[in-house]
């Protein structure tokens, strides 16, 4: 069972720590400043604490969020 299943939105939302976001199986897109990257299987990302970002899944998707 996918964490975050196709077309699912966590919509805008900051956090007040750093995170580090690690796609371990799918596709999702992460949006931030009116950027968007798309992040694919084993790919990471690195978030700052007090950024609003939000992510859609463009696959069934499983992640791993560390918060530092």
């Amino acid at each position: 069972m996918p964490d975050i299943s196709k077309g699912m939105e966590l919509k805008d939302h900051k956090t007040p720590y750093a995170s580090f976001l690690l796609v371990i199986e799918g596709k999702i897109e992460y949006l931030q400043d009116g950027q968007t990257k798309v992040l694919y299987t084993y790919d990471r990302h690195t978030i700052e604490p007090h950024v609003v970002h939000k992510v859609i899944a463009l696959e069934d998707s499983v992640c791993l969020l560390i918060q530092i």
